[in-house]
């Protein structure tokens, strides 16, 4: 009876070491589906990180885009009015130049005609005294040529007289 009475005994904690073992390894199963679920939740969970990522990528991909574009027509905007400003100043230039040039040449002209009357008015001038002194040449021959005569009726009066004074 005692080795029956252990037997059972044995048996019974045969039984209970088994029953644990099968709990524990129960327990290891359910432990390991849990790992096994939360392994796939975390997988799901990362897939579904991974896409909302790439929307978020493909987003900030498309803002950058946008903000490219916008710093790309900002610099050809700004790029555009510095050559338009840039033409303008170089049509300003060429247009002040060109008055420059017929400012000049208007004064020269002006100045070629200034000179031309200041010509005209020397040679007038130089005319105008030559005749004066031509003149006064012509004076001094009529009055030499008349008090030539004058002396020539005078010795020709005393001749005569000289001559009615011999006679007589």
């Amino acid at each position: 009876k005692a080795k029956t009475a252990q037997r059972r005994e044995e048996q019974a904690l045969l039984d209970y070491a088994l029953k644990r073992e099968k709990l524990q390894i129960q327990k290891e199963d359910e432990k390991s589906q849990e790992n096994k679920g939360a392994a796939q939740e975390y997988m799901k969970f990362l897939e579904e990180q991974m896409i909302k990522e790439s929307k978020d990528t493909r987003a900030i991909d498309r803002i950058r885009d946008e903000k490219s574009a916008g710093i790309w027509f900002a610099r050809e905007a700004e790029k555009k009015a510095k050559d338009d400003a840039r033409s303008r100043l170089m049509a300003d230039v060429e247009f002040s130049r060109k008055e420059q040039i017929l400012e000049k040449k208007r004064m020269q002209e002006e100045e070629r005609r200034e000179n031309d009357k200041q010509v005209q008015i020397s040679i007038l001038e130089r005319e105008e005294h030559r005749l004066k002194e031509k003149k006064k040449e012509d004076l001094k021959m009529q009055a030499t040529f008349e008090n030539m005569l004058a002396n020539k009726r005078t010795c020709e009066k005393r001749a005569e007289q000289k001559a009615k004074d011999k006679d007589q």
